[in-house]
């Protein structure tokens, strides 16, 4: 049995709801350049479309502080109707949510949340706006699940929550490494982000070997359980005997964790590193997780998809998931 609660079609049936999913997708051109993860929750969307009274869809992209044409959800809004072969009308301010409640069309996507800025805040009369005239809180973004904002951790405390397939879908995936880790375990962090080293005492004291690439290689880490990478003169890429010898360590494993590429991969000039660290994983026949856009790119880059286990739409839930066992959105409902 679940220990949280999930979407079932009796569970919705002739109910109005919002819809929580990753819609931070790569846009350029105001075209959708990967369909991953809106294909991912489909499965979702398409159970409330069917089965709730009214679905109104909510996301976000990017990180605009205010509102900002450059970051509007048009583009996604026509990639769902493509998906869905249905007519979703836009919602450009929280007036219209309850304009649209009047109305006999099924589904809506508000525009951007992040347009916003009671969405970061968690500001309770945002939220209260969120959630007029609606029965649930179906959320089906493991991607912004550690987040605390209004749309992951405000909405549940007023609404009855469910979570969706693909939420439930990674959890699932990760759940082994927690309940029944394999080892040796390994984890490989790279990318540029430093805010991923905040979760690096938890890893020490969980898992075998924590190995350090990427931009984050130049950080001031000092403990002398980690492995870490030397890079390249340039800093953009880790050097041939550092991925080698992160490839013997996977080699030895019966876990793999991987977030973040080793070096900037996008540049053929400067993806050695990260290729020679990827084939390892694939060859390997541990368990092998990766996570995280870059992360997803490197692996699609480079035709390995098929051979991981499991790779996730979000890259810092999975680790905060990883680090902690939980997520805000789990813990707003309990």
């Amino acid at each position: 049995m679940s220990p949280y609660p999930l979407l079932t079609s009796a569970s919705i049936s002739h109910k109005s709801l919002i819809l929580r999913l990753d819609l931070d997708v790569p846009i350029k051109n105001n075209q959708v350049l990967d369909t991953t993860r809106l294909e991912a929750t489909l499965p979702t969307l398409l159970l409330c479309l069917k089965h709730a009274r009214k679905t109104l869809i909510i996301g976000h992209r990017g990180r605009p502080k205010k509102t900002d044409p450059s970051y509007s959800l048009k583009p996604v809004l026509n990639t769902l109707i493509d998906l869905t072969k249905l007519n979703i009308p836009m919602l450009n301010t929280l007036d219209e949510i309850e304009q649209w409640g009047t109305t006999t069309s099924p589904v809506a996507l508000l525009e951007n949340l992040r347009f916003w800025p009671g969405e970061a805040n968690n500001d309770p009369e945002f939220v209260q706006k969120l959630a007029q005239n609606q029965h649930l809180f179906v959320n089906d973004s493991f991607g912004t699940s550690h987040r605390e904002v209004g749309s992951v951790v405000g909405l549940p405390r007023l609404l009855s929550t469910l979570f969706g397939h693909q939420f439930d879908r990674e959890i699932t995936a990760l759940n082994p490494i927690i309940n029944k880790p394999k080892r040796p375990i390994t984890l490989i962090l790279g990318g540029a982000k430093p805010d991923k080293l905040k979760f690096v005492d938890n890893f020490i004291n969980q898992y075998d070997n924590v190995l350090i690439g990427g931009a984050l290689a130049l950080q001031s880490l000092k403990n002398p359980k980690l492995t870490i990478a030397k890079l390249t003169s340039d800093h953009l890429d880790i050097t041939p005997d550092s991925a080698q010898y992160f490839s013997q360590i996977i080699s030895h494993s019966s876990t793999v964790i991987w977030n973040g590429p080793l070096g900037k991969f996008e540049d053929p000039d400067n993806r050695k590193g990260t290729q020679t660290v990827a084939q390892a994983i694939a060859s390997s026949p541990a368990l092998k997780i990766a996570g995280g856009a870059d992360t997803e790119s490197a692996i699609s880059l480079l035709n390995l998809n098929p051979r991981f286990d499991h790779i996730s739409t979000g890259g810092g839930a999975m680790l905060h998931y990883l680090a902690h066992h939980t997520l805000p959105a789990l813990e707003a409902i309990s």
